[in-house]
């Protein structure tokens, strides 16, 4: 699944742990009801293209 993921990895537990230090931080007193990815870029791919990503099979579902 990783491969997917533009950064090529899973985030380490230090980098989630700078995000919510920042969230609770001053610097983020302003920010309020965000939603702030930590995913190395999952959400900017557009799933519709992944059937043409020569890293993704994609195979029929059997039951159909």
């Amino acid at each position: 699944m990783t491969s997917l993921v533009p950064a090529r990895r899973p985030a380490s537990a230090s980098e989630v742990a700078a995000v919510v230090a920042w969230l609770l931080s001053d610097a983020a007193s302003y920010v309020n009801g965000a939603v702030i990815p930590v995913d190395g870029a999952a959400v900017a791919m557009d799933v519709g293209t992944l059937p043409f990503d020569p890293r993704v099979e994609v195979r029929p579902d059997p039951a159909l």
